[in-house]
């Protein structure tokens, strides 16, 4: 999940799994090699990568991206009813 200007997440998308891919791959490829100063080439070479995909290919970002949105809805809302329990608990004590 990303965070928004508003404090809330956002929804994950494909593109985005993707970018998180290539990071995780690259820190596997050359783990002391530090990318900060080149963020801007990498990306630009992941967007190159990325409309150089399949449809195939992308199916698979995109459904590992609704599988962590579902995952993150999931965790959003037992948050949201433990946090209400504990606010309410709080408030009678």
């Amino acid at each position: 999940m990303i965070m928004s200007e508003s404090g809330g997440t956002q929804k994950n998308t494909a593109y985005g799994v993707f970018v998180q891919a290539c990071w995780a791959q690259h820190k596997r490829q050359y783990p002391d090699e530090l990318i900060h100063k080149e963020i801007e080439e990498f990306n630009k070479q992941c967007s190159v990568w990325w409309y150089n995909l399949s449809d195939q290919e992308r199916e698979r970002f995109q459904e590992m991206a609704d599988r962590s949105n579902a995952q993150q809805a999931a965790l959003n809302q037992v948050y949201t009813q433990v946090g209400d329990d504990l606010f309410f608990f709080s408030l009678s004590q």
